[in-house]
């Protein structure tokens, strides 16, 4: 009669834990979704720079060109020439345009994937334990497997070991328990409950020198203009003599990839002129160089990108091309990575910036270049000879969103065992009623369980090789952290001072490039790009700059827009009073 009457109480029991159990399924997404936890941010571990990289800005017959280079070679003098349609206007554009590019329109990185699979392992061990623990029966080691199974569960959902590890404790103590008492079980299963509950409810509690000589003018060639732009002493050239040009540049010092000369000729002959771009740097190395880029604003009745001289000397070369227009661009032979619209710029201060937001040309030389562009796209692709025989000619194409996903190693697993565990688990749900219909013990179902195991890990496989995948680097710092970082970046710099007087812009540089002892050792660290603080106009990086008021220091946000952190007084370093979200 005892035994009975626990039979009949039990009944009820089950039907308020199968209840709970669909509970938890039913709530299992929100618990990720809710709530004030920043996870870690994901971003490439390797940023990798391409051999060319190019701007296109073009608006109502304007084309704006912004080109860096990288190229090897013995030797400290390089010349660079580049064709084009009309005469440009030349200007200086800075390292940190492309650096601020490419972190805006980087491919989208899948890392946090809510671990759904942890809810379903949880929620079928609970289960199992509910449906196979008998009072009066000798305690099983499947018991302690269902415990573990359960913490495993629950702590990959909330990403909270602790939580993991008191449920284990707790089902595996109470399964024991169970078999000798099922009112002790039942308490057992409310105290899970309200732990998981409050589990989903206490995240949303928390709230290089130049020495070049001038071009010599000669018979054929017309020197346009001369100027010095950044590190380049440049020329602009027209040839009415198509092979005057290749003599001129003999001439001039300037020694000529064989196969260049019909190329050029050829140019000149279709009317277009030459920019000649002279550097240096200060090494002798045959390892790679890249020099700040140069921008080049003309005239032209289509977006055109010159190729032709590229090809010259080279195999192949890869290119990295952003192009800001009326419309989406296309090139035949590259491919579009990334495809945006245009917004205006935003207010400092977003430090982890993604793609969902569009594209903000927010950088300072991107305000003065897009011209009311609408849509941005990343063209990129490895172009060998016979892809530059022409030069590219852009066209423009209904706008399409495109956006480049890869998954990160944590990511795509998560993703393949929120497809697989789902399988194992309604495998085993399945077996049960047959195992307690026949009246089977648990070693029968031992093999069944183990191809339902199986089959999962396949899918789970399946589904982990079959996503892109990219290695990446997690930034778990706060993202005030650049600012605070770049603020005690500048007030060690005053500590090194002697005297009264603020440093000069010379000896600011030098201190903040050298050792400073009063500095925290992580005071250096870029949580925006990676790697340490440099002078860039770049996300998480500073500029400095001498104003009336005194030099001042800059720091850039994830889309490249400067604020002003402050600046360096007689009485110390001021800091600039912000409001930065």
């Amino acid at each position: 009669m005892h035994l009975e009457k626990r039979r009949r109480v039990s009944s009820p029991v089950r039907a308020v834990v199968l209840t709970l159990v669909c509970c938890t399924f039913a709530a299992a997404p929100g618990l990720h979704a809710d709530g004030k936890v920043f996870p870690p941010q994901a971003s490439p571990a390797e940023v990798r720079i391409p051999d060319q990289t190019a701007l296109i800005c073009w608006s109502n017959g304007v084309e704006r060109l912004v080109i860096e280079t990288r190229f090897s070679g013995q030797g400290t003098n390089f010349a660079w020439v580049v064709p084009l349609p009309a005469v440009p206007f030349i200007e200086r554009a800075t390292t940190g345009l492309f650096v601020t590019l490419r972190h805006q329109l980087q491919p989208e990185i899948i890392h946090n994937v809510p671990a759904k699979w942890g809810f379903y392992l949880f929620s079928a061990a609970l289960l199992w334990l509910v449906l196979t623990v008998k009072a009066g029966e000798p305690g099983l080691s499947i018991d302690t497997l269902a415990a573990v199974l359960a913490g495993v569960g629950l702590a990959a959902a909330s990403s909270m070991g602790f939580v993991g590890v008191a449920t284990f404790l707790v089902l595996w103590v109470g399964a024991s328990q169970a078999r000798r008492s099922r009112p002790i079980y039942l308490t057992l299963v409310v105290a899970i409950v309200m732990f998981f509950l409050a589990g989903m409810f206490l995240p949303a509690l928390g709230t290089i020198g130049v020495t070049a000589a001038g071009p010599r003018g000669s018979d054929g060639v017309e020197v346009l203009a001369q100027q010095h732009v950044g590190i380049y002493d440049t020329a602009t050239l027209k040839a009415s003599d198509p092979q005057a040009l290749p003599r001129w540049l003999d001439e001039n010092g300037f020694a000529l990839t064989p196969g260049s000369a019909p190329i050029i000729e050829a140019y000149a002959r279709d009317g277009w002129v030459f920019i000649v771009a002279k550097a240096g740097r200060t090494t002798d190395t045959a390892g790679v160089s890249a020099l700040h880029p140069l921008s080049f604003t003309f005239p032209a009745k289509e977006a055109v990108f010159p190729l032709r001289l590229t090809a010259v000397g080279n195999e192949s070369v890869e290119v990295d091309l952003f192009v800001l227009g009326p419309e989406r661009a296309a090139i035949r032979g590259f491919e579009a990575k990334e495809c945006l619209p245009v917004g205006g710029p935003v207010p400092p201060g977003y430090l982890f910036w993604r793609n969902g937001r569009g594209f903000r040309p927010s950088h300072p030389l991107l305000r003065e270049r897009e011209l009311g562009a609408s849509v941005v796209t990343r063209l990129g692709g490895v172009l060998d000879a016979s892809a530059m025989e022409q030069d590219a000619i852009l066209e423009w194409e209904p706008h399409q969103a495109t956006q480049t996903r890869l998954y990160s190693t944590h990511g795509a697993l998560t993703k393949g065992l929120n497809l697989g565990v789902p399988i194992v688990v309604c495998w085993m749900l399945v077996l049960l009623p047959w195992m307690r219909r026949g009246k089977r013990p648990l070693s029968a179902i031992t093999r069944p369980a183990g191809i339902g195991a199986l089959l999962g890990l396949v899918v789970v496989l399946v589904v982990f090789f079959s996503l892109p995948r990219i290695s990446v680097r997690l930034e778990r710092r706060w993202a005030r952290m650049v600012m605070f970082n770049l603020r005690d970046l500048a007030v060690a710099v005053d500590k090194q001072r002697v005297g009264n007087a603020p440093p000069s812009l010379e000896e600011a540089r030098t201190l903040l490039s050298g050792d400073l002892p009063d500095l925290w050792k992580g005071a250096r660290h870029n949580a925006i790009l990676g790697g340490e603080i440099r002078e860039e106009d770049s996300p998480g990086n500073y500029t400095l700059r001498e104003t009336e008021r005194g030099l001042e220091m800059l720091g850039y946000d994830a889309t490249g827009n400067p604020w002003v952190v402050g600046r360096w007084a007689t009485n110390g370093f001021q800091i600039e009073p912000n409001d930065l979200p």
